[in-house]
């Protein structure tokens, strides 16, 4: 048998020896498209027999939201009595859609020196948003002998709306004593 198409496909012979394949063109946007047909022509009757074909074209899957960070952790050193210092923390979405976040801030000694503020809390894909974290060793806790000098952990946990998905960036402090 011998074969033809009309419209927006194409039609080869196989697999196998009574079957084609009809394949829609590659340009096709999302839609539905009934103006195809298939001809067949053979050498049994019927001589030759029109199909019509109908194309449904989906779109493209959403791609789903990823978070990315531009640090997998931050480092903050200071002299006993230093100001507070601020590193700026990017997030972004990898993905598709919009990734809503939310921030917090923990530390494992020292009290509550540590802090976050994230100007955006929508990550559009391609939008970045920008993270303030503060680290302030004027809020340390002394020790029994008043001393802050000394290494402090903390981080920030950055939750999002999607399922799973979670970051935690860990934050070192140094003091050093005065000389």
């Amino acid at each position: 048998f011998t074969t033809a198409a009309s419209g927006p496909i194409t039609v080869t012979p196989g697999p196998g020896a009574q079957s084609l394949t009809i394949l829609p063109s590659a340009t096709l946007a999302a839609g539905i498209y009934s103006n195809a047909s298939v001809t067949i022509t053979s050498a049994i009757a019927p001589m030759q027999q029109t199909v019509p074909v109908t194309i449904i074209v989906d779109p493209p899957a959403l791609q789903s939201q990823v978070l990315s960070l531009s640090a997998p952790g931050l480092t903050f050193s200071f002299t006993e009595g230093g100001a507070a210092g601020t590193q700026i923390l990017t997030l972004s979405n990898a993905g598709g859609g919009t990734l809503n976040i939310t921030t917090s801030t923990s530390t494992n000694s020292g009290g509550d020196w540590l802090s976050a503020n994230c100007a955006q809390v929508a990550l559009a894909s391609g939008s970045p948003g920008l993270c303030t974290v503060t680290a302030d060793p004027t809020k340390v806790i002394p020790d029994s002998m008043g001393s802050v000098a000394g290494t402090y952990s903390g981080q920030v946990t950055i939750t999002t709306d999607v399922l799973g998905q979670q970051a935690v960036v860990p934050v070192t402090m140094t003091l050093t004593p005065l000389p």
